[in-house]
């Protein structure tokens, strides 16, 4: 799964969207994710826990396939760390 985002204003996904190939869990779990956090501050999804997203998905849907039902919140955690870490610092 690859996550492409715009930021917004105060560090916010403004357009968020993903392309991949996987099976059908991962997939639909990475696009019910995006859905949930569209405009959404980073600190706000930052705190967005596998156990949440699973609550949302149904547990009885992924509990066997949970690699695959968070593997799209992993990702999003993994870009929002990559662009804290990539960003212009001010006064730099």
């Amino acid at each position: 799964i690859t996550i492409y985002m715009n930021v917004g204003p105060g560090d916010s996904a403004a357009e968020i969207w993903f392309e991949g190939e996987g099976c059908t869990i991962s997939q639909g779990a990475t696009s019910i994710l995006l859905e949930m956090v569209q405009g959404k501050p980073f600190a706000e999804i930052e705190a967005l826990n596998y156990n949440e997203l699973i609550e949302k998905l149904g547990k009885e849907v992924v509990l066997t396939r949970v690699r695959c039902a968070t593997l799209g919140l992993k990702t999003l955690h993994e870009a929002i760390e990559h662009y804290y870490d990539v960003r212009p610092q001010p006064g730099v």
